[in-house]
């Protein structure tokens, strides 16, 4: 009998480098994000819900402040700059690192003058600001050795920063937040010190082996490469982010507690559809570059409708959720999961409409889909948090990421037809019912909240008949 352990090692063995590397970068990269949600039951609990909300409006600034502070210098236009200047990449990382130390220092002394009227009206005092700013430079730093070591294939050190850091922000947190008396404080200096930490000595490494500080071409190709990209950029973290510095702000910071846990459970799922879109991304444009459109259809109808059934029993379960990720202080988070729980689908969705835009090299449909949506998010949420409350935050960002499939949709049509391409890639009408159908069952999965036995029992039955019918399924949706 053959030993499947060994089978395993001896398959891991005969796999290429590359793909040894993009399973570790997969993994860890699940690791990272798996501990930060492990994290949220210890931090519901030692911070009030106050307390608790001042700690995410402050990451949700960060998130969309970094964008300014280093234009992304360190994300696609760096995977270019290692192609173009293969042999002067040390030259260059140094090069970017003085041009992100530049910007983030002129931003900073933009927003001096207004450090007293940010802390009155969206609660970033000066401090938080400068930190947000110290992180910056040397998060760039750690993302600047990343993309190298990927580039590289030396995988080994990425999992293994990646690993520390993971661990070593949320302890120091949980160990200063216990012992200090200004808990959000705490929580915020020492879950960004080890990467400020590691960042620093990652930063004297990059800048000893460069040398190099100002170099025109060098600045000139990042910044002529990704300012263009700086509205796809900052709509996607408005689109995760605005809502709960808007909540924060008109509702209050206990509500942009309950909404940031009820985000943050929804986002436990979405780190399942982002690997299935990330593995499947490369299957997408291996059919299409054989033409093979009648199998994109087919298996794109399976995984929607096994995401579908994932995303149900995940809202039939949402009770339990809110209770093992907080107490019962956040039981009201629960209203607002199954909301964003479906926005889950739709994120899901505009990926295998944008796929498509990127294999025909169309990026700026992709942006122009973003700015729509998150412009959207931004209005909508002004006038209906005032009218309806926070809840109104997740209903708009449901309609947000539905706007961004539909937008997305609309997009690659109009490119398939300028491609030529008659063929539909994607069968929209079962599309559609496939997201009816999970709309339905999620509205009437919340009835069934005080009855913890019957949505057990539903689960059991749709488990059961999945196993039964799964033929019949498979015949219909393909």
């Amino acid at each position: 009998m053959k030993n499947p352990i060994k089978n395993i090692r001896d398959t891991y063995n005969e796999m290429a480098v590359s793909l040894k590397a993009s399973l570790w970068y997969t993994v860890s990269n699940i690791l990272l994000k798996g501990i930060s949600l492990i994290t949220v039951p210890l931090f519901t609990r030692l911070l009030t819900e106050e307390e608790y909300g001042q700690v995410s409006v402050f990451y949700s600034w960060k998130g969309i402040l970094l964008i300014f502070f280093t234009l992304y210098l360190y994300l696609a236009v760096y995977n270019s700059a290692m192609l173009k200047y293969k042999e002067k990449i040390d030259e260059y990382t140094s090069s970017m690192m003085l041009l992100i130390i530049l910007i983030t220092t002129a931003s900073l002394t933009i927003l001096f003058p207004f450090r007293s009227l940010l802390t009155e009206k969206i609660g970033l005092n000066q401090s938080f600001i400068f930190i947000i700013g110290l992180t910056s430079v040397f998060e760039s730093a750690i993302q600047f050795w990343i993309a190298r070591k990927r580039f590289q294939y030396e995988y080994r050190s990425v999992v293994f920063v990646t690993v520390l850091l993971s661990i070593l922000s949320p302890l120091c947190s949980v160990i200063m937040v216990i012992i200090s008396d200004n808990k959000v404080a705490a929580r915020i200096i020492f879950g960004e010190l080890p990467t400020i930490a590691i960042g620093f000595l990652l930063f004297t490494y990059i800048m000893q082996r460069g040398k190099k500080l100002y170099a025109k071409e060098y600045w000139n190709y990042g910044l002529r490469y990704n300012l263009p990209l700086i509205p796809h950029y900052l709509s996607g973290s408005i689109l995760n982010h605005a809502d709960r510095i808007m909540i924060s702000s008109m509702a209050g910071e206990a509500k942009a507690a309950f909404y940031s846990l009820a985000y943050n459970a929804a986002f436990m799922i979405n780190i399942v559809t982002t690997a299935i879109n990330n593995s499947l991304t490369p299957w997408l444009y291996q059919q299409m570059e054989i033409r093979n459109y009648e199998n994109i259809r087919k298996r794109s109808n399976q995984i929607l409708v096994g995401i579908s059934i994932l995303l149900i029993m995940y809202v039939l379960c949402a009770p339990e959720i809110i209770l093992l990720l907080a107490p019962p202080s956040y039981m009201e988070a629960v209203n607002l999961l199954p909301i964003l729980i479906v926005s889950v689908f739709f994120q899901f969705l505009y990926g295998f409409f944008g796929a498509i835009q990127f294999y025909f090299e169309q990026p700026k449909t992709v942006m122009y889909a973003s700015v729509i949506a998150s412009g959207a998010n931004i209005i909508l949420n002004l006038i209906f948090i005032n009218l309806f409350g926070y809840i109104a935050a997740a209903y708009t960002t449901l309609v947000c990421y539905l706007v961004m499939s539909i937008t997305h949709y609309l997009f690659m049509i109009r490119l398939l037809k300028r491609k030529r391409i008659r063929v539909k890639i994607y069968d929209i009408k079962k599309m559609c019912y496939i997201a009816v159908v999970l709309l339905l069952a999620t509205a009437l999965s919340t009835l069934l909240y005080p009855f913890s036995i019957i949505r057990y029992g539903c689960i059991a039955c749709m488990i059961f008949g999945i196993i039964l019918s799964r033929e019949k399924i498979n015949k219909y949706i393909v």
